[in-house]
């Protein structure tokens, strides 16, 4: 995983750079890529990856409390069948 951060990275922060060279171009004004704007991109990643697996640890604890459910009703249900 730590090997595809890297390589996102690398192609967003070439990718930016780039823009600034066609936003120059294009408008006569500079945008630099700083070292700082490179190290709030990662926290961004860090957050929006915090958020999701947040979302995915309450995603899985719904599933497996509806699971639970399902085989708690299919029990009384073969309960019922038997008696």
């Amino acid at each position: 995983m730590l090997d595809g951060l890297c390589e996102m990275s690398k192609i967003i922060h070439s990718t930016v750079i780039a823009k600034a060279d066609e936003f120059f171009a294009a408008l006569k004004r500079r945008f630099y890529v700083t070292p700082k704007s490179f190290l709030e991109l990662l926290s961004l990643y860090s957050s929006m990856l915090d958020e999701k697996r947040e979302l995915m640890d309450m995603q899985i604890e719904r599933l497996s409390i509806g699971c639970a459910k399902l085989n708690a009703t299919n029990s009384m249900v073969q309960g019922m069948k038997g008696g």
